[in-house]
C-alpha cells in the first residue's frame, strides 16, 4: 500500500508563520482527506538551528574529519580539542530536536498530525511526506523529529517548491545511462564513489575533474541520462555551487540549458554526494527534475561514501526510491556514534507531478512478442509433467487436503435431515439380545418405514436371543448387519444373524482413503463371504426400503433408482491415482456429500427409548422415518474420521450416507462428481499455457515459480 501526505505550507515563513497549510493525503494514488491548519511563528526555532549548525561544523573540525565542503581537511593540534565542548553539541541537538516537535504538535496543526501518524502506522505501507514551501529554512530543519512519525519505519520526509510542472520524457534505453562527475578531491577520498558506481548495471561515463565546457557538453548529450552523479566539494550558496576541479567551480544557474535539455532527454535523478547541496536541490526543483537526494551539511567522506553505496545497492535491487533512501538512513544510524548527525544529512527533494523513478524505469523494455511455438512447448511440457505425476499418485495426498478443506470451509446452511431418527447406545451399557429385541418391538409399534441395525448378531448375547433373531426373520422393514472380509485374513467379517435373507441384510463396510478418512460411500459390491451374501451397503438398503423401490445396474454402468441415477464412481478419477485408493474403489461407489451440519437427524437413547413415556413424546418423532440403531461415543471401537469429526461413531456415518442418498433422489440434491481425464487433461493444459505465457513474457526464475505454482494449485483446487 502507499500513502501520501502532500504539505502544502502557503506564503507564510518561519519568523511570520504559516497562517494556511493545506494536506492532502491519498491511499494509492486515491484522495481519501484533505485538511487545514497553520504553524505559529517560531524565531527561537531558527535560533536553535544557528546554533546547532555552528556546533556541528566546530565538531567535525576539532575531530579532523575529512569534508566534502570548501578546502581540504583541517588538521588541529589534540589539545585544541579541549576548547569545544562536546556536551554542548549533544545538548543543543537535543534542544533542537524537541523545539521541533513542540512546534508540530501546536494545536493548530495537531488533527494534521493526528492523520500523518494513522497513516505512518498502516501495516506493511510505504508512506510519503512531501512538504512543499518556498522558504529554504524549512529545508534545514530535522523534520523526522516529527513524534507522528515516530512509529514509522518507511515514512520518508520529501520537499518541493509550490510552482513545478510535468516534464515529459520518453527512454528507450536497455541499461540505465548514468554520467557519474568527480570533482574537485583535494583532502577527500573519491575512489571509493568511483569503483562502486563502476559495479552498477549500467552505461557508466566518468567525468574527472572535468572543466565547465566538457560537463557542458556531456550533460547536451542527445542520448539522454537517467542518472546524474557528483562527488567532490561544494559551497554554501542560494543557487548552488560545486568545485569540478582545483580552479574551477559552477552554479547550477549556470549549467540550466545543458540541465534542462538532459531532463528532457530523460534525466530522473541526481545525486549529489557533496557539502551543503540544498542550494543546488533548490535550482534542479526550479528546473522540474523529478527527484534530487543532496546533503544539507558539511558532510564527512566516510558518511558520504557509506550513504551511497548503502542507497545504490538497495535500489538497484529493486527498492522504491524512498525504500533505499530510508536503507541507506539505517546504515547511517549504526555508524551515528563516531559521526553525530549523519542521519540528518540526506535529503531527497521530488517533483510530485510524476511518479518517484525506480531503477527500472531507467530502461523501460518494449513488449516482447510472445512465440506461440515456445507457449506450446511450455504448456505441453508442464502438462506432461503434472500429468505422469499425478497418474503415479504423488499429488493424491495434497489433492484430498485441498478437497478437505473445500469440504469443511462450506457454511452452515443445511438444516437436520427429518427424515433420519438415530437410536443411540451407550458403548459402557452395552444391550442384551432381550433388551434390542424390546427395543426392536417398541419403535415397530410406531410404525417406521425402515430400520437399520449396526450391531452385529450372529452370536448369543446374554437373554432372548432367539426372540431376536426370529424377530429379524420375520420383519421385512429390518435390515441388519453384516461385515465382508474382503480378501484380509485378518479381518474375516461377521455373518449376518441367521435365517436373515440376503434382501434384509446390509454390510457395514467403509471405503477407506489411505490416510484413513473416510471420502467415499460403498453403494454394493460383489459379496465375497458365505457368513456376508449381500450385496448392498446399509445405508443403501435403509434407503431402499425407506423410498419402496428397488436399485439396478443401468446399461452405462450407473445405479438406476426409479427415475432417478447415481453416478458411480470409475476406478481412476480425481486425486486418486495411487495404487491403493484404486485397490479401494471396488464396486460400486459415490462420494459421501456429507450435511454439515452440527446434528444430523433426531437422536434418542435406548433407555428413553424403553421408559414408558417415551409415546406421547415421540411417536411422531419415529412414524414414517428411517432409524438406525447402534452404538455411539467416541471410545466404543466404531469410530472414524469424516470431515471436520476425527471420531465419528459408525452409526453416524451409516446415517450421514442414508442421508446422502435420499436428499440426492427426493430433494434433488447434487451428488459430488468429478471431471473426465479428458476434461482433467485440457485444464491442467490450459493453466500449462497459462503458466507459459507469465514466463515468456515476464521471464526471470521468479516468475516461473510463480507461473508454475499457479498452475499446480489450480490443478489441485
Amino acid at each position: 500500500m502507499s500513502i501520501a501526505v502532500f504539505l502544502s505550507l502557503g506564503a507564510g515563513s518561519l519568523n511570520g508563520g504559516f497562517d494556511r497549510i493545506e494536506c492532502r493525503l491519498e491511499v494509492n494514488g486515491k484522495l481519501v482527506a484533505r485538511l487545514q491548519g497553520s504553524l505559529p511563528s517560531n524565531s527561537e526555532l531558527q535560533d536553535l538551528y544557528n546554533q546547532w549548525q555552528f556546533y556541528y561544523a566546530a565538531y567535525y573540525e576539532n575531530y579532523a574529519h575529512p569534508v566534502r565542503g570548501d578546502g581540504a581537511e583541517i588538521e588541529l593540534d589534540p589539545a585544541g580539542v579541549t576548547g569545544f565542548a562536546v556536551t554542548s553539541f549533544g545538548q543543543i541537538r537535543a534542544d533542537l530536536e524537541l523545539g521541533m516537535q513542540q512546534w508540530l504538535d501546536c494545536s493548530s496543526f495537531g488533527q494534521i498530525g493526528d492523520r500523518v501518524r494513522q497513516a505512518a502506522i498502516a501495516d506493511g505501507a510505504e508512506v510519503t511526506i512531501s512538504i512543499a514551501t518556498e522558504d529554504d529554512r524549512i529545508y534545514r530543519l530535522p523534520w523526522h523529529c516529527w513524534s507522528a512519525l515516530a512509529d514509522s519505519q518507511q515514512a520518508e520526509i520529501t520537499f518541493s517548491l509550490h510552482i513545478y510542472q510535468c516534464q515529459t520524457s520518453h527512454s528507450t534505453r536497455s541499461k540505465p545511462r548514468i554520467l557519474a562527475v568527480f570533482g574537485d578531491c583535494t583532502g577527500i577520498d573519491l575512489a571509493a564513489d568511483a569503483e562502486f558506481i563502476h559495479h552498477l548495471r549500467a552505461d557508466v561515463v566518468t567525468l574527472v575533474e572535468p572543466s565547465v565546457a566538457q560537463l557542458h557538453a556531456e550533460l547536451s548529450d542527445d542520448r539522454g541520462w537517467d542518472l546524474l552523479f557528483f562527488a567532490g566539494h561544494g559551497s554554501e550558496t542560494n543557487v548552488g555551487a560545486i568545485h569540478l576541479n582545483p580552479t574551477e567551480s559552477v552554479t547550477l544557474n549556470d549549467l540550466r540549458p545543458a540541465v534542462t535539455a538532459a531532463i528532457g532527454r530523460g534525466l530522473k535523478l541526481a545525486i549529489f554526494n557533496c557539502c551543503s547541496g540544498l542550494g543546488v536541490a533548490a535550482s534542479l526543483a526550479a528546473f522540474d527534475l523529478p527527484t534530487a537526494i543532496v546533503m544539507r551539511e558539511a558532510i564527512p567522506n566516510r558518511v558520504a561514501q557509506d550513504f551511497l553505496q548503502a542507497f545504490l545497492r538497495s535500489f538497484e535491487s529493486g527498492n522504491s526510491l524512498l525504500i533505499a533512501v530510508a536503507d541507506a538512513r539505517q546504515r547511517l544510524k549504526e555508524i551515528e556514534s563516531d559521526f553525530p548527525c549523519a542521519t540528518w544529512l540526506p535529503v531527497v527533494f521530488w517533483n510530485p507531478t510524476v511518479e518517484l523513478p525506480t531503477w527500472k524505469s531507467f530502461y523501460p523494455q518494449p513488449a516482447k512478442r510472445l512465440k506461440w511455438t515456445h507457449i506450446a512447448a511450455i504448456a505441453l511440457a508442464t502438462t506432461a509433467a503434472i500429468w505422469g505425476v499425478r497418474s503415479q499418485g504423488y499429488l493424491e495426498p495434497v489433492e484430498l487436503a485441498a478437497y478437505d478443506l473445500e469440504m469443511n470451509f462450506r457454511p452452515i446452511a443445511e438444516p437436520p435431515d427429518n427424515r433420519i431418527v438415530i437410536i443411540s447406545i451407550d458403548r459402557d451399557t452395552p444391550v442384551s439380545d432381550r433388551v434390542l429385541f424390546q427395543a426392536l418391538q417398541k419403535l415397530q409399534q410406531y410404525q417406521p418405514k425402515a430400520i437399520g441395525l449396526d450391531i452385529y448378531r450372529d452370536l448369543k448375547f446374554g437373554e432372548g436371543h432367539r426372540d431376536l433373531t426370529n424377530l429379524l426373520q420375520q420383519q421385512n422393514a429390518i435390515v441388519s448387519p453384516c461385515l465382508m472380509s474382503g480378501n484380509s485374513k485378518k479381518f474375516p467379517g461377521v455373518p449376518a444373524p441367521s435365517g436373515v435373507q440376503p434382501d434384509r441384510v446390509g454390510f457395514t463396510n467403509f471405503s477407506l482413503d489411505p490416510d484413513g478418512t473416510i471420502r467415499r460411500q460403498v453403494l454394493g459390491m460383489a459379496p465375497v463371504d458365505r457368513g456376508c451374501t449381500t450385496d448392498h451397503a446399509l445405508s443403501m438398503r435403509l434407503a431402499l426400503k425407506y423410498l419402496g423401490v428397488t436399485a439396478d445396474e443401468a446399461e452405462d454402468g450407473n445405479i438406476q433408482i426409479g427415475n432417478r441415477k447415481l453416478a458411480v464412481l470409475p476406478t481412476s478419477i480425481g486425486g486418486y491415482r495411487s495404487t491403493t485408493a484404486r485397490d479401494n474403489l471396488r464396486g460400486f461407489q459415490v462420494m459421501l456429500n456429507y450435511r454439515n451440519t452440527p446434528q444430523l437427524a433426531t437422536q434418542i437413547s435406548v433407555d428413553e427409548l424403553l421408559r414408558d413415556t417415551f409415546a406421547t413424546k415421540y411417536r411422531q418423532s419415529i412414524a414414517g422415518k428411517a432409524v438406525l440403531i447402534g452404538y455411539v461415543g467416541q471410545n466404543n471401537g466404531d469410530t472414524w474420521h469424516l470431515g471436520k469429526v476425527p471420531q465419528m461413531s459408525g452409526v453416524m456415518v451409516h446415517a450421514q450416507m442414508t442421508s446422502n442418498i435420499l436428499s440426492h433422489i427426493l430433494d434433488d440434491r447434487a451428488l459430488i462428481t468429478t471431471w473426465s481425464d479428458l476434461a482433467e487433461f485440457g485444464w491442467i493444459l490450459l493453466w500449462g499455457t497459462v503458466g507459459g505465457v507469465i514466463w515468456l513474457r515476464f521471464r526471470g526464475y521468479r516468475f516461473w515459480l510463480a507461473g508454475a505454482g499457479a498452475t499446480l494449485l489450480v490443478v489441485v483446487i
